[in-house]
């Protein structure tokens, strides 16, 4: 491997000479061999100088530099002083006390290499005293990245320190060319930095950085038990030295984005409160005195210049808020393969190195039945899947009357019988089986953990064969594996040429023809637990046993769990309204295929028991939410192909749907109507139908009154009140007794405004004007025949837009508001399409809303400019980062989905046998019976209602419907809590109906005030004490 790039290594030691074997031992056993370690004695009191001359002379081969420094510079500038030091095209940097993956190195430089990225990170997780573990929510694991030049900082800036996986230094390596843009910025540095030195390094390098991107399934391993680095107990003193470290890497970010990034300081101001807030939950949690506590929140108010002391909240937590145990099987499989004493590395092929896109293997015939038609008699076409399984039986059958030894067949074999059981002559027989051979080909690929094994056994030098039980010829099986890249295979054992299968003589002509001084050289992996494990192990050999990855998806491995999502979705019917399973249609079949290859490829991956999904973004975006986009897509495109020549996705709620829509159209050979994107809301609308006073009390529900302030609603109706008027807006309402910032508290009330409305602010000459522009602009917008999308519910805007633009403008919705959508059709002689024909629950609604929509701002006014051109005004709302990193996921994951289907049918053909209620299964299961650990996804999700300028928490909704679902003591699913104001109403409310909720309230409420906190809990159980004592006595 000397020909590789050289990797600059660095560890930094402090008195952690009790860890660093692990450390050295992990680098020194790495598959990548050129590689420079370089060891910063940073003022360690210990024996590093003997440790690091201990393994010079057992690795006399390996480069290993040992740098002294006379005392601690702190790890910021240690780190840099080992960089010095560096010749290797890449550097990288290790905790003296933390370890790496075997094959670390090698698939990071090889990654960097291929894609020519300046900077590649990997997963990493925690080391505790006997167990490993991992943060659900660390958005390195769900994220499958690339991010260039400018995109590097800002992703880098916009999680405000709330995520530290960006900050971290030691799961990524960097190009030499990066690390010399950054090292005269990073050397301006003069104050020692212990803690906190990653952020101010990773400020920098992200910085400059024009490249990044990241891979998975090798891992960090960061050590979280005491150490003398870092970890411990924290006195007043400690967190006295830390501040101070944290409030000289502030300053050094400030001072290096002032000069170099000023555009950055605004993302960085906000970085700087929410650290402050972290601090401040520290200490408070800390067991220090009251008196140590004040004078370390006086210097934090100090360092963070912030006047109130926040501590953190749920939401700042949202990272960290979910723990998994770690499956470490892989790493262990990788450094079997990577042990000097195993000789040959053996794979079974299908289902291990490669794969078929189908849920059954039977399901290979169906599909190809359609490709024959032009050779097979048609009476055959339908029956050709039955007919090839049965002739399949009759030449093993044939075999064994031959001759007890055979115990397998060839595929000319099959094909013999074929002729005999179908009358087909021999050559249209020979046309077919050469077309099954070409159509295995053309639909196999790359099982990506397989190739991942085969690839580090190639690196080790190891001889790799396969050893597959398959009818299909030599030439055929070589072709595919050379098609996805497993060229360099030693031998092939195919149990057709050999007559004899795995688990009946294959693996023991197999040893004899490899003539190993002993079977415990070999290691084979395969798929089938018995074929692959149990027989080859009794035979003396190491196995590793690679579940399919459809067996994963329906949780057949009883050794690691991997979510009961199929089961309780599919095999426990009743929950649909359909009694068909999805296995009766071979298009939802291929989906689930899809979802088994994306999600347990690594069959491997970790899983919480507490799960279905895992909280797993990126699995519930693809599978759930991909299969119910799917479905509705579906429907949405047979509805408007050929009736329709544009179609106008509502923003923001169509957001989604138009993408998937448009990806649909970018695979078809048809031509699809053209897409838009129409920037409208309850907000924008309300200017547009109030072309009367009188229309004002049609434009809210009289539900919706009482969530309204006049405020709101004169804002709303700003283009058609005189500019001088609106200034005076407040004044008028006062004049008129009508509460200029309170809500509406009756219809009463409503109405008086409406007259005031009409009499002071209204000018028809405003409202005739901007209706004329507003017509003109939405007629070229809607200038062919058009029909819009949205998820729903009442056909309001279609309503508007037909009156206006005076023609029926046909709608496409996912859920209908019936009633009232009936009077719209009828007023606006338009037509509703409805995926569903009712509405969904509340918390239905938000999700699929929260879900689909785009989550940037909301267009809440359209307006002219001095040209007479149409003008959108955004509102000023956005999510947190929080909410957008789960929604970015969900909806790159739901594009994913969409494009795979849609290259499956391009290569394979149109698949008609589907089901749209066996699609949304998986998106009503998780709305409606999904688990406490995937629905906290959205703990920290507010929903915000435009018209009603509120928000409620997704998840406190959520699971006050699930209660009501379950049977609980909520009397309904319409009560949200968070919109009942004042507190002391919310507070008595929840105490007759949601105890769980209450408390949450509270302690959310007074999060900043601790001893008032821990006042109410003692009034809270001071009197349900007494009552149980005086009922027991």
């Amino acid at each position: 491997m000397t020909d590789y790039p050289l990797i600059s290594v660095i560890t930094t030691v402090y008195n952690t000479e009790k860890y660093v074997e692990r450390c050295f031992d992990s680098v020194m056993e790495q598959t990548y061999q050129n590689i420079e370690f370089i060891v910063v004695n940073n003022g360690s009191a210990g024996n590093i100088e003997e440790i690091v001359e201990t393994y010079r002379e057992a690795y006399p081969e390996r480069i290993i530099k040992l740098l002294t420094l006379k005392e601690n510079q702190g790890v910021f500038n240690a780190r840099i002083s080992g960089a010095e030091l560096a010749t290797g095209n890449y550097i990288a940097f290790i905790d003296s006390d933390d370890r790496v993956s075997i094959d670390f190195y090698r698939r990071l430089i090889s990654h960097a290499e291929e894609t020519g990225s300046d900077m590649v990170a990997t997963d990493f997780v925690f080391e505790g005293e006997n167990e490993l573990y991992y943060h659900n929510f660390n958005s390195f694991r769900s994220l499958n990245f690339k991010y260039f030049n400018e995109e590097v900082r800002q992703i880098f800036f916009k999680q405000h320190g709330l995520a530290f996986y960006w900050n971290l230094i030691w799961n990524k390596v960097y190009s030499i060319k990066l690390w010399e843009k950054a090292y005269p910025y990073l050397k301006k540095n003069n104050k020692k930095i212990v803690m906190c030195d990653d952020m101010g390094l990773s400020c920098v390098l992200y910085c400059f950085s024009s490249h990044y991107e990241n891979i998975h399934d090798v891992y960090y391993y960061y050590l979280r038990i005491g150490t003398g680095s870092s970890e411990g107990g924290k006195s007043a003193t400690k967190f006295k030295s830390i501040l101070q470290d944290v409030k000289n890497v502030f300053e050094y970010m400030h001072d290096f984005l002032s000069d170099n990034f000023p555009e950055l300081l605004p993302q960085y101001s906000v970085w700087k409160t929410e650290y402050a807030k972290v601090w401040c939950r520290e200490i408070m949690n800390a067991e220090i005195h009251t008196a140590e506590k004040k004078i370390l929140f006086k210097q934090i108010k100090e360092i963070f210049k912030v006047k109130k002391i926040i501590p953190t909240t749920a939401e700042n937590d949202f990272f960290y808020s979910k723990v998994t145990l770690h499956n470490d099987k892989l790493e262990e499989i990788r450094r079997i393969i990577a042990d000097e004493n195993i000789s040959y590395v053996s794979f079974d092929i299908f289902d291990t190195l490669l794969m078929r896109p189908f849920w059954e293997p039977n399901d290979v015939f169906i599909v190809l039945a359609h490709k024959l038609s032009d050779c097979l008699p048609d009476n055959y076409v339908q029956t050709f899947p039955q007919l090839r399984l049965e002739a399949d039986r009759l030449a093993r059958k044939r075999a064994k009357e031959r001759s007890s030894r055979n115990k397998d067949v060839s595929l000319s074999e099959i094909y013999d019988e074929f002729v005999t059981l179908t009358g087909i002559s021999a050559d249209i027989a020979q046309q077919i089986m050469k077309r099954e051979q070409e159509f295995e080909i053309d639909i196999s690929f790359q099982r990506d953990t397989g190739k991942l094994l085969y690839d580090l056994a190639i690196a080790m030098g190891k001889k790799v064969i396969c050893v597959t039980d398959m009818y299909l010829p030599r030439e055929t099986i070589q072709a595919m594996l050379r098609k996805s890249k497993y060229d360099k295979i030693s031998q092939i054992y195919i149990s057709s040429e050999y007559r004899t299968p795995k688990c009946d003589g294959l693996f023991k002509i197999v040893l004899r023809d490899l003539r190993l001084k002993s079977p415990s050289e070999i290691i084979h992996i395969g798929d089938n637990y018995y074929a692959d494990c149990v027989i080859p192990y009794q035979l003396g050999m190491q196995t590793a046993h690679m579940t399919k990855a459809v067996e994963m998806l329906q949780n057949m491995n009883k050794t690691f769990y991997a979510g009961e999502s199929f089961d309780r979705m599919y095999t426990r019917n009743g929950y649909s309204p359909s009694n068909q399973t999805p296995i009766y249609f071979l298009r939802n079949r291929c989906m689930l295929a899809l979802v088994a290859k994306k999600i347990f490829d690594n069959p491997w991956v970790s899983f919480n028991p507490l799960s279905d999904f895992n909280a797993d973004p990126y699995f519930i975006g693809y599978y759930v939410l991909g299969f119910f986009v799917d479905a509705v897509a579906k429907w949405m495109i047979e509805q408007v192909y050929g009736k329709y020549d544009q179609i106008q996705f509502v923003a923001r709620d169509g957001y989604m749907m138009k993408s998937v829509y448009d990806i649909y159209a970018r695979y078809s050979d048809k031509k699809f109507p053209s897409s838009g994107y129409f920037h409208i809301s309850r907000n924008a609308l309300m200017p547009i139908m109030v072309d009367t006073p009188s229309k004002l009390l049609d434009v809210v529900t009289f539900d919706m009154i009482g969530r309204l302030t006049p405020k709101e609603v004169l804002s709303s109706l700003h283009p058609l009140v005189p500019e001088q008027t609106y200034k005076n807006r407040e004044k008028i309402c006062k004049e008129h007794g009508i509460a200029f910032n309170d809500k509406f508290e009756s219809i009463q009330e409503w109405i008086e405004f409406a007259e005031v409305f009409g009499k002071y602010f209204f000018s028809e000459v405003l409202s005739e004007q901007y209706h004329s522009q507003i017509r003109k602009a939405l007629k070229e917008e809607f200038s062919v025949k058009s029909c819009t999308f949205d998820i729903g519910y009442s056909g309001r805007t279609e309503l508007v837009l037909s009156k206006l633009l005076e023609k029926p403008i046909d709608a496409f919705y996912i859920y209908l508001r019936k009633g009232r959508a009936v009077i719209s059709e009828k007023q606006g002689n338009f037509k509703i399409h409805t995926f569903y024909e009712y509405l969904p629950s509340p918390i239905g609604s938000m999700l699929i809303e929260t879900i689909l929509s785009d989550f940037g701002p909301s267009c809440k006014r359209l307006a002219f400019d001095a040209d007479g051109k149409i003008e959108k005004i955004f509102d000023a709302t956005t999510v947190n980062f929080q909410t957008e990193f789960v929604l970015e996921i969900m909806q790159n994951a739901v594009s994913d989905f969409i494009t795979d289907i849609c290259m499956l049918e391009k290569d394979i053909g149109p698949i008609e046998e589907f089901s749209s209620v066996e699609s949304t299964k998986p998106f009503e299961y998780y709305i409606c019976r999904s688990k406490e650990f995937d629905r906290s996804l959205f703990s920290a999700t507010a929903f915000k209602n435009g018209l009603l300028n509120e928000s409620v928490g997704l998840l406190e909704m959520w699971d006050l419907d699930m209660r009501c679902a379950e049977g609980g003591n909520v009397t309904g699913s319409w009560l949200v809590p968070s919109q009942i104001v004042p507190k002391w109403k919310r507070y008595i409310v929840l105490a007759l109906t949601d105890r769980r909720t209450l408390k949450d309230n509270i302690r959310q409420d007074y999060a900043g005030h601790p001893y008032f906190l821990k006042l109410l809990k003692v009034l809270y159980y001071l009197p349900r004490k007494v009552y149980h004592t005086f009922k027991r006595g």
